[in-house]
């Protein structure tokens, strides 16, 4: 048999979900120099079996196309792997015990780190603050980021550190939160602009050690069944440290990278400057990495309540919200961007926040068509018919996290009330207005296991209290798997590469425990990854299974 009809790997006997135009189910699929070369039944791919191929016979097991996380960290993802790990700690006092513990081992004057702190998980309901860690952490600096970004707490020594003091002003797009009594800084810092004061300090990792840190957390998005991500937070420096591990062969996870710029913390001018240094512009590069889009943050999250709406907090009646991005600002930034052929991604959680990004997408249009650009609406919790129309009408894209649904549920309720919080991140509305909605997990601000993004857009439960939260927003299993496979790739320009087992794309697959179309939805976060194949080649494999 000729080589060129000889397949590298063959799978045979399984449940092979192609996620192509018709969601065809097959038997086997036969992979070869990095793609798909068939895919049918067994009796079809068995004659491109030869001497050298390898062979899989899964036993019925499920086969789904690899996944795709459409906004996600890297780079935080993969620090996180050396910090404190606080999420579901349901006191301030765990949190100090754990401080307290990591203080034990570590060098005195040496940074703490620690993620993932909830005050919605804590029996105190309130910010931990400087004058809490203070108690446990002697003369080490010490650092905790909420969970799902935009507010921090740290421990005085940082604020000294950082030159933070009783009359240090409000800096632009943040704020400092301070004691109602005395005004003296509480140590909770909010909003971009606020977090660089402390982001200047923080002790950073050599070159050396960022390259280990996202060789080590690719290797757990290969154990996750992540094929491609879209980074959605990156500086030159980050391109340079992923082209470096994927020159030296150990890069298993496809990488678009959107190119952060600070607008709201740096000057216009400055920002305007960025963009305009940038040679290269959305699409450079190949199938392993490449160029994404400009990211903007124009908002914060609900967690904090410095999303920005349209009505105020429930609980809040003067707080709408941060702005951290002048409208004028943002407006000039799109503009510019789409002169330069640039896709943009505007964080915008909050309705207001989605409304001034569609108006500033708008303006840019006007000077030069972005309809064939896919520009994005990052997370858009609160989108209404408005939204709907303008994004059909400019071609918009949304990337959007169903898990904030499941980790955020007691948030979106404290902050809206539950009849807006069941309409939030809305699932359903913007598949029955055929808007193209890539799904991603937003990692570290949550978990990056596709499984259990999938998990929460079936089923909206919410952790803390285990209620079902907007239910008429559930999609079909069938339409998360898309979101997380084709309509991710859809949003990097890559749905004809990539999101679907058919002959011809990149053979990236995952070797499913069990069979996600027919289990009961509850169960789906908890079905095992036994293999992860990118690029035709195994980067993950549960050796005892398989």
């Amino acid at each position: 048999m000729p080589d060129g009809f000889v397949a590298d790997m063959v799978l045979l006997d399984g449940k092979i979900v192609t996620i192509d135009g018709a969601f065809s189910i097959t038997q086997a699929v036969a992979i070869k120099d990095g793609r798909f070369l068939a895919v049918g039944k067994d009796r079809d791919i068995q004659p491109l079996i030869g001497k050298h191929t390898r062979v899989f016979s899964l036993s019925g097991k499920t086969v789904v196309p690899g996944f795709v996380d459409s906004h996600i960290h890297m780079r935080w993802t993969g620090l996180n792997l050396n910090k404190i790990n606080l999420r579901g700690i349901s006191s301030i006092d765990g949190i100090l015990e754990a401080i307290e513990e990591k203080v034990l081992h570590t060098p005195e004057d040496q940074w703490v780190q620690g993620f993932g702190w909830d005050e919605g998980y804590f029996r105190e309901k309130r910010y931990p603050t400087r004058w809490d860690l203070d108690k446990v952490s002697g003369e080490h600096p010490v650092h905790l980021a909420r969970a799902y970004g935009h507010i921090e707490t740290v421990n005085s020594k940082v604020l000294k550190m950082a030159g933070i003091t009783r009359s240090t002003p409000e800096p632009a797009g943040g704020k400092i939160l301070r004691d109602f009594k005395t005004g003296e800084p509480s140590g909770v810092l909010s909003g971009q602009g606020a977090l660089k004061l402390i982001e200047k300090i923080l002790s950073y990792p050599s070159l050396k050690e960022q390259k280990e840190v996202i060789r080590a957390i690719t290797r757990k998005f290969s154990a996750a069944g992540i094929t491609s991500v879209c980074d959605g937070w990156c500086y030159p420096q980050d391109f340079r440290i992923f082209q470096e591990i994927k020159e030296a062969g150990d890069l298993t996870v496809r990488i678009c990278g959107m190119v952060k710029v600070d607008a709201g913390v740096k000057p216009l001018k400055d920002c305007l400057a960025d963009i305009e240094g940038w040679g290269p512009y959305t699409g450079f590069g190949d199938h392993m990495l490449k160029i994404g889009g400009i990211k903007l943050v124009l908002d914060g999250g609900i967690g904090g309540k410095t999303a920005l709406t349209r009505t105020p907090y429930a609980d809040d009646s003067a707080n709408f919200g941060l702005q951290v991005i002048p409208t004028s600002e943002l407006i000039e930034i799109c503009k510019l961007a789409a002169r330069n052929n640039w896709q943009v991604g505007v964080h915008c959680c909050g309705g207001r926040a989605v409304d001034l990004t569609l108006e500033a997408y708008q303006e840019a249009h006007t000077e030069k068509s972005i309809k064939n650009r896919r520009w994005v609406l990052i997370h858009a919790y609160e989108p209404n018919e408005r939204t709907f129309a303008a994004c059909r009408r400019l071609g918009i894209v949304v990337a959007a996290q169903p898990v904030f649904m499941h980790l955020m549920g007691h948030s979106f309720l404290s902050g809206w009330g539950r009849k807006r919080a069941s309409c939030a991140c809305p699932l359903k509305g913007w598949l029955s207005q055929k808007i193209h909605i890539g799904g991603g997990s937003d990692s570290p601000m949550t978990t990056y296991e596709p499984l259990v993004g999938i998990w929460a857009a079936v089923n909206r439960r919410v952790e803390l209290t285990g209620m079902q939260l907007g239910g008429e927003q559930c999609i079909p299993v069938r339409e998360a798997l898309r979101m997380f496979t084709k309509e991710s790739a859809y949003l990097t320009f890559d749905e004809d590469t990539k999101g679907s087992i058919e002959p011809g794309k990149l053979a990236d697959l995952v070797v499913l425990g069990e069979d996600i179309l027919s289990i009961p939805k509850m169960s789906i976060r908890d079905v095992p990854i036994l293999m992860t194949v990118m690029d035709g080649r195994i980067v993950y494999e549960d050796k005892a299974v398989l």
